[in-house]
């Protein structure tokens, strides 16, 4: 704020309420004067946490109008916007004197949106108010996933859903079939997501896990296996033959050899059947 004193105006002294002389023809006046000090500039917020942030700005410069430098400031930071998914009350508006141009504020609010105002002071009063708007960032996830045992598929896609976890911005997925092989992993900002172009038949797992926008996560959920449908007919396990030699030589007749071996038939999820083979009999010709 700048006053016009005149050019015979003494302003010693000005910028504490102090009377000031003034010389005006031929009579002598007494004025009073308040006169705060110029705004700041540059107010700028940094190092944004879930619970606190930083404030910093540059002093007001020399002004020939405004000989009334700021000798403090005052900041206030003002809660505009609570996300009550992560807390359920907070003090509203709260204010802070200090000297210095940079400011630390603690006690905030995970996730939640703060007007901070600025303004330098003196003996005469305040300078005009510089404001920002801001967000703080969000704490750790409250707890992990937890994966719906509702799940939809079909013989070529599975669909897994989770709930929602407070305060977070995105999920990690992780997915692959029952023998390891990961066939995808990626983050989504959904709570469920869905593959497609899967084999009839064939089990997969799944596991989630939640971040918050400071990259900060939960745990792993457990695996989670499901099992695509059959495309119209019924999974009955695949089943595979493996031999192995039950005996040796059956005969041996001129350049033939006659084997006798037996079988085992792992059919899943069925636990592995092994059968004498009957009349097995396989020549060999040497």
């Amino acid at each position: 704020m700048s006053t016009n004193f005149g050019a015979n105006c003494d302003k010693t002294n000005v910028c504490n309420n102090s009377r000031v002389q003034c010389k005006k023809s031929v009579f002598d006046s007494l004025i009073i004067v308040t006169t705060g000090p110029d705004v700041v500039a540059n107010l700028t917020i940094k190092k944004i946490e879930s619970d606190n942030l930083t404030v910093s700005w540059t002093a007001p410069g020399n002004n020939p109008d405004n000989p009334c430098l700021a000798n403090g400031y005052l900041v206030t930071f003002e809660l505009l916007k609570l996300n009550e998914r992560c807390q359920n009350d907070s003090e509203l508006t709260t204010s802070q004197n200090t000297t210095n141009t940079t400011l630390t504020i603690g006690g905030l609010k995970a996730n939640s949106t703060y007007r901070v105002n600025v303004t330098s002071t003196n003996e005469a009063g305040h300078g005009e108010i510089v404001s920002r708007i801001v967000t703080t960032g969000e704490t750790e996830p409250q707890a992990a996933p937890v994966i719906d045992a509702n799940r939809n598929a079909t013989d070529s896609s599975l669909t897994f859903f989770w709930n929602p976890v407070p305060c977070v911005s995105r999920y990690q997925y992780d997915f692959r079939r029952d023998d390891g092989k990961t066939m995808n992993t990626n983050f989504t900002s959904s709570n469920f997501i869905s593959f497609v172009g899967l084999s009839p038949c064939t089990s997969y797992s799944f596991s989630v896990k939640a971040f918050t926008s400071e990259n900060a996560s939960s745990r792993w959920t457990s695996r989670i296996s499901q099992r695509t449908s059959g495309a119209g007919r019924k999974c009955e396990g695949k089943k595979r033959v493996e031999f192995f030699l039950k005996r040796g030589v059956l005969s041996v007749t001129g350049r033939y050899i006659a084997l006798v071996w037996s079988y085992t038939i792992i059919t899943t999820p069925m636990s592995p059947i092994s059968k004498i083979c009957s009349g097995c009999v396989h020549t060999i010709d040497f």
